[in-house]
């Protein structure tokens, strides 16, 4: 039997596994390996990865801080800015079987597996256990798991995010809605669409679109189904659970509460949207580019009973591709540097440790479900 563990939200917005863990020395500096501290030439890893304002915020900081701590490693980002990590994964399929591969890629939890059926990805396991700097005894071990397949490491985890929902707080108060009192069920989500729409606004968006299905699975993982069967074989959303979620976007849109796009975060920008359900990865950037004030609040659900709400986690980490022995050594040096945003002197707004708390959040409780790879289904336990 799958078994859920309550933890608070801001233990599962976007977060550095590692800060949370303790993994950086106390002077926050990291120890090079032998190959890296006897090089006297630049080399230049190349570096596959997902780009947007979200992900530019602590990306772009955490390689130049990597560069100006590594002088003679000089990081080349290739990257991919729409269609999510399944367009990135495709690049990168597409790059191996041209046979020129990065040395280093993002990719998202759910296509770990399909990476590693490649054949070209590199475990992970002998750098950690012959790094000494790299304390894996610290770490919190169930966010190592989601970088397993096969019994093996083949992904250093970043952190972890939620589907979450946004709300325009001077959209609320100015039709009449309490912005501290968000709706927590789909029913109570349709009337506050409707009573937007009535004012003369739009009312929410489901951001269905998500890479994953990851919204959509979290609909019908809270409506009592599943997406697929435990090994992806078989699919289950064209079951009841699946048909009610399916009716209920349906209904959303024909009642004409809801847009068809893709165009969610822009759409909310606009000030004339009032909700929006998505990934609490937008945490920083949603409150700090709209022009109204926004809070967070519990994505909603058929019952709106915050004690069974199950979210499965999202999320990302860094993979190894490079093939000669040296490269590794080296991009290795870049993936655990990665990992331990703490030891960076510019420290990226969006990650947040397990010891922060989050406002926005009223220390609201959830339980985390977090997919294994093909959609397959992992419950772990996140320690505080």
């Amino acid at each position: 039997m799958k078994k859920f563990i309550l933890i608070s939200l801001f233990f599962i917005l976007v977060c550095s596994f590692v800060t949370a863990s303790g993994q950086a020395e106390a002077d926050g500096e990291v120890t090079n390996s032998e190959i890296t501290q006897t090089r006297t030439e630049v080399t230049h890893l190349t570096f596959y990865r997902y780009s947007n304002a979200a992900h530019n915020l602590y990306t772009l900081p955490l390689i130049e801080a990597f560069e100006n701590e590594n002088p003679l490693i000089k990081i080349d980002s290739v990257e991919v800015s729409s269609g999510g990590f399944e367009a990135l994964a495709t690049k990168v399929l597409l790059a191996l079987a041209a046979g020129t591969p990065p040395d280093v890629c993002e990719m998202g939890y759910t296509l770990i597996k399909t990476m590693v059926e490649s054949g070209s990805t590199v475990p992970l396991d002998r750098f950690i256990q012959s790094d000494s700097a790299f304390q894996k005894q610290k770490l919190n071990s169930s966010m190592m798991n989601l970088g397993k397949a096969n019994g093996k490491q083949y992904l250093m985890p970043l952190g972890v995010s939620t589907p979450a929902m946004f709300i325009n707080r001077d959209l609320f108060k100015k039709v009449g809605l309490d912005p501290d009192n968000p709706p927590k069920t789909w029913e109570e989500t349709e009337k506050a669409a409707q009573v937007l729409k009535d004012a003369g606004y739009d009312g929410v968006i489901w951001s269905w679109t998500t890479t994953g299905n990851w919204i959509f699975q979290s609909m019908i993982e809270n409506a009592g189904g599943q997406i697929a069967n435990e090994d992806a074989t078989e699919i289950f959303f064209d079951k009841q659970p699946g048909v009610n979620t399916m009716e209920y976007l349906q209904g959303l849109v024909a009642k004409g509460l809801m847009s068809v796009t893709d165009q969610v975060i822009p759409s909310f920008y606009t000030g004339n949207l009032g909700m929006i359900i998505l990934s609490s990865f937008n945490r920083v950037t949603i409150p700090k580019n709209a022009t109204f004030e926004v809070s967070m609040a519990s994505m909603p659900t058929p019952t709106g009973d915050l004690e069974t709400i199950k979210l499965p986690a999202g999320g990302k980490g860094y993979m190894l591709l490079a093939k000669d022995e040296e490269r590794q050594q080296i991009s290795w040096e870049f993936i655990r540097y990665l990992g331990l945003p703490i030891t960076l002197k510019a420290k990226p707004d969006n990650l947040i440790t397990f010891q922060q708390r989050d406002t926005h959040t009223h220390n609201l409780k959830f339980s985390i479900s977090l997919p294994e790879q093909l959609m397959s289904r992992r419950r772990i336990t996140i320690a505080s």
